[in-house]
């Protein structure tokens, strides 16, 4: 369903770069991400990872 949706707003908007942020943890969406072709091009450490439970932001980008 994710992957659907993601791949419409592909094809029903005029961009041709989309970014966006997802947690280091969050193992389900960066495998969804990269498999339809996002790349990773920045990682932030985390100030409050011990609370959050988070270590780094990633950054990741496609461009279409």
């Amino acid at each position: 369903m994710a992957s659907e949706i993601i791949t419409n707003i592909f094809k029903e908007t005029p961009h041709t770069n989309y970014i966006l942020e997802v947690a280091d943890t969050n193992h389900n969406a960066v495998n969804l991400y990269t498999k339809l072709g996002f790349k990773e091009f920045k990682r932030v450490a985390e100030k409050h990872s011990k609370r959050s439970g988070i270590n780094y932001l990633v950054y990741m980008r496609y461009i279409k």
